[in-house]
């Protein structure tokens, strides 16, 4: 479709970017969906270049800041395997941001409240701090198996056998072990992190809290998979 201009500044929000299912395999040529998003005339006039997100705050004077992670805070929420982000002249515009989905994502992982991709919120019940982004789920094994609210399979602990479509191959995690991820549609690149311990801290490896400001679809469920 053709560029829209506006022709006055303005702030605006976007997420949600993720694909179809892929192959690792580049042999393997199918039809795949993937979101992407190109805006040009970006204020880099900013000390923070005119965007940010989790990973790269703006000055502290902006109150976005305080719900961001970067490495300032207590962890980093690392998103650079999940958007590809190149900032340039593009199609005959300049001070151009243009961002492509890189990670697979099913409609169960969409966010629906600013406080679910946020962090910090504290009070307004947000989906937790900066630091609970790297720490394991604390749940028993005896308790498996284990699901969101009976409706979706969550979290589990071993043994669990799911296709690996990368490797063609099982992959098979030992009885207890406590995981954080499940297989799940479309389910081609499996995004399933072992956990040592109960709480242990391991990167990307939180879930979401069971709050107010989560909604219930998203609670207990990885902050990566959605954040």
């Amino acid at each position: 479709p053709p560029a829209a201009t506006i022709d006055f500044g303005f702030d605006m929000c976007f997420f949600d970017l993720d694909t179809g299912p892929q192959y690792s395999d580049p042999a393997v040529v199918e039809p795949n969906l993937g979101e992407s998003f190109t805006t040009c005339g970006l204020d880099t006039t900013t000390s923070y270049g005119g965007y940010y997100h989790h990973g790269k705050k703006p000055d502290s004077s902006m109150l976005v800041s305080q719900v961001l992670c970067d490495d300032t805070d207590a962890a980093t929420i690392d998103t650079s395997a999940y958007m590809d982000i190149q900032t340039g002249s593009f199609g005959g515009g300049t001070n151009c941001i243009r961002v492509e989905a890189l990670k697979e994502g099913i409609g169960g992982d969409n966010p629906r409240l600013f406080s679910e991709v946020m962090m910090g919120f504290g009070a307004f019940g947000g989906a937790g701090t900066c630091a609970d982004y790297d720490v394991c789920p604390s749940y028993s094994c005896e308790s498996d198996p284990w699901t969101c609210g009976g409706n979706v399979p969550c979290m589990t602990c071993g043994p669990i056998d799911y296709p690996d479509y990368a490797s063609e191959a099982d992959v098979t995690h030992p009885a207890g072990t406590i995981l954080s991820g499940y297989p799940r549609s479309p389910g081609r690149m499996p995004d399933v992190i072992e956990c040592p311990s109960a709480g242990a801290t391991i990167t990307g490896a939180g879930v979401y809290p069971v709050s107010d400001g989560v909604n219930t679809r998203l609670q207990n469920r990885p902050y990566r998979y959605t954040m």
